[in-house]
């Protein structure tokens, strides 16, 4: 399981537990070129970046 995964993961489980259906999509090209995740809701599309930061740590 990649980074991708385990924010695409959050994202869903944050949407269901306001009682909303995650519409999560992913896109990338022939070219390369990718949006990591696209909304969907209220009829509009929005684009979200997702950046590696510091590894997780146990608590």
């Amino acid at each position: 399981m990649d980074d991708a995964d385990i924010d695409m993961g959050t994202a869903k489980k944050g949407y269901q537990n306001m009682g909303l259906e995650p519409y999560l999509y992913f896109y990338r090209d022939g070219d390369a070129k990718e949006i990591d995740v696209i909304s969907e809701g209220d009829g509009k599309l929005c684009p979200i970046e997702i950046k590696k930061s510091l590894p997780r740590t146990s608590a």
